[in-house]
């Protein structure tokens, strides 16, 4: 129904045959919430946390962007969005919708003005140099993974201790 998905998902599929996929990302507007921010598909696997990376950095890098307004929760109703496809189809942890609000950012020097083009253009650009952070900065990911781990600190096991993952 949609030759776009359908092609995205033949150039990931193709792709896969040479090499890994690290990172999957779709572009939208959102018409209620504001600021910047992602959705994202919560990792089940040893793996913990490891799909909020991307999003902590990109807040270091964006005033604009909001780590706490993502989320990364599959919801039934959103099982067909092209970020959870990509998840499930590929096993891509890095898979993600950014939403980038037509109502503007609620802090800074443009708080409560809609996003200028130079604005996007910035944003652009911090996604941008997030992404380049990610792929080859170890000590950013590292810390980045630290303070993660005490913001959303390992579930305990029954007998009270913390039940640890690697990332």
């Amino acid at each position: 129904m949609y030759p776009e998905d359908y092609s995205v998902k033949m150039m990931m599929r193709k792709t896969l045959e040479s090499r890994d996929i690290l990172f999957f990302c779709d572009f939208h507007g959102h018409s209620r919430q504001k600021n910047l921010f992602m959705y994202g598909c919560s990792n089940q696997k040893g793996d913990r946390l490891k799909e909020r990376i991307f999003p902590f950095l990109f807040s270091r890098n964006s005033e604009h962007f909001s780590f706490p307004n993502s989320n990364f929760v599959v919801q039934k109703a959103r099982e067909s969005t092209a970020r959870v496809v990509m998840w499930r189809e590929f096993s891509l942890i890095n898979s993600f919708t950014l939403e980038c609000s037509f109502c503007g950012p609620t802090s800074g020097v443009h708080k409560d003005c809609h996003f200028t083009i130079p604005m996007l253009k910035d944003l652009g650009r911090y996604f941008c140099t997030t992404l380049i952070d990610y792929a080859s900065s170890e000590p950013k990911v590292r810390e980045a993974i630290t303070e993660l781990e005490i913001m959303f600190p390992p579930p305990k096991n029954e007998e009270g201790l913390s039940v640890q993952f690697g990332i």
